[in-house]
């Protein structure tokens, strides 16, 4: 039978075992060779066996050296169990064919796509399933790369449009959208028909249009992104979808060619985070302030924008923008110097400051018709 590849090759390491075990045991290699009774021609064969030169030596050998030395297998399965713990040749096969295809891409792309492998396939050979056949590994990084490709020009359209609509820069606020499209996208995918495969109606699965209305529902209550951004969103992640389905890309895998062109999407490690992004707190830390109220004013200010007439796409802009006037607000009293001088400064970092200034007004103007019930300490003294 044909030797593979990774078929066991008696090591050096193997080879000093032996040698340590005769010499424990106080034999010459002549002394070996007579004791063995062999001709004084096989002390040159035992030479290679113990400098590990003889790549595959006979089990019955083996046995007859550990027996004159008066030594057991058991000496050897330390340096045995370092193979045997080895992965199957099949999976090193795959993982080869895996690491051929993923050499030529970008270095960013290639590490991830690395990490895609050894969590789905290369975990799979040591917890004692079945290794994935060579071609069926490669067919996952390729879906992984394709995937990949959807995912990235889904956020490059996502990130131009909060651009171009004046989000700030707020990686909570971006990565809330970025989530929510992939989640439509992820809806899409699983309620699309499959060219040329009949699936079995399943009256236990929600339709498309009501998953979509049941993840904008959730998205809403997050209270970070109002409503007409969620159909923007929506709309731009529809339209996307639409016309890759149209032009075939998601039915085909990516060729090689194509697969180099792929690059990390935006959103992938994207997190929000943990400190604020600007000095000083967003909210301060403040127990007597009763901060369950304030999504409610932003909600009231809110409807006062429409009321006057504000754009939908300035005015999800503004929404969020009132997250940089509520420190300002929580702060510093009306009418006083430093609330003038700290919201003059915000207003004119933004593009138009007219209308932030306006903003900012009716914005006040809410807030010190909730003071009371903000600051728990002037409540309490009222109703005293």
């Amino acid at each position: 039978m044909k030797r593979t590849e990774d078929t066991f090759e008696f090591p050096q390491e193997l080879g000093k075992k032996l040698r340590d075990l005769r010499v424990r045991a106080g034999l010459s290699i002549e002394e070996l060779v007579h004791r063995m009774v062999r001709s004084k021609g096989f002390r040159s064969h035992l030479s290679k066996l113990e400098r590990g030169k003889l790549r595959f030596p006979g089990l019955a050998l083996i046995a007859d050296y550990l027996r004159v030395c008066r030594a057991s297998f058991a000496e050897l399965v330390p340096i045995l169990d370092k193979y045997t713990s080895k992965p199957v040749p099949l999976e090193l096969a795959g993982r080869k064919r895996v690491k051929a295809l993923i050499s030529r891409l970008p270095q960013e792309v290639r590490t991830g796509l690395d990490k895609y492998d050894i969590k789905t396939s290369v975990h799979r050979c040591f917890s004692g399933k079945t290794p994935l056949e060579p071609d069926k590994r490669e067919m996952r990084i390729r879906n992984q790369a394709r995937a990949w490709l959807e995912r990235n020009r889904l956020d490059q359209v996502l990130n131009t449009e909060m651009d171009n609509i004046g989000v700030l820069p707020v990686l909570a606020v971006r990565k809330f959208v970025f989530d929510y499209a992939h989640k439509l996208w992820r809806i899409l995918k699983q309620t699309r028909p499959k060219p040329g495969k009949v699936v079995r109606p399943d009256k236990r699965a929600k339709p498309k249009e009501q998953r979509l209305a049941e993840a904008e529902d959730i998205a809403l209550k997050e209270n970070v992104v109002p409503i007409a951004g969620l159909r923007l969103i929506r709309k731009r992640t529809l339209e996307i979808f639409e016309q890759m389905e149209k032009a075939g890309e998601l039915d085909y895998l990516p060729t090689l060619a194509q697969a180099r062109q792929v690059t990390k999407p935006l959103s992938m490690g994207l997190k929000a985070p943990t400190t604020p992004t600007r000095p000083g707190p967003v909210v301060p830390a403040r127990p007597e302030v009763c901060y369950e109220l304030l999504p409610h004013i932003r909600n009231l200010v809110k409807e006062r924008m429409e009321a006057e007439g504000i754009k939908a796409d300035r005015l999800i802009r503004y929404f969020i923008w009132l997250q940089e006037l509520a420190p300002i607000a929580l702060e510093t009293q009306p009418d006083s110097p430093e609330r003038t001088q700290r919201t003059e400064a915000l207003v004119n970092a933004t593009s138009d400051p007219t209308l932030s200034h306006r903003v900012a007004e009716l914005y006040f103007e809410v807030f010190e018709h909730w003071r009371p019930k903000l600051f728990r300490e002037q409540r309490d003294r009222g109703e005293g």
